[in-house]
């Protein structure tokens, strides 16, 4: 999926740490949700899937953003 938006803007180089950087605190925040909110039955279990999906969507803008900066396009 990187590699895909990284194509759409035209980048051929990036720093593979930065884009790792920006996943692994996607991960690290899907963890933290999941365990905290994991300890509520019922009504945290629900709110797990919101959060989840914010965080994956706040992650998927910051690649974009890291591309957009880089493009020979914007």
């Amino acid at each position: 999926m990187v590699a895909d938006i990284a194509h759409c803007f035209g980048v051929h180089s990036y720093s593979a740490q930065a884009v790792l950087t920006i996943l692994g605190t996607n991960l690290t925040g899907h963890i933290a949700a999941d365990g905290l909110l994991s300890m509520l039955p019922g009504i945290g279990w629900a709110i797990k899937a919101g959060v989840a999906a914010s965080i994956t969507k706040a992650a998927g803008e910051i690649i974009i953003e890291y591309f957009r900066d880089r493009s020979p396009y914007c």
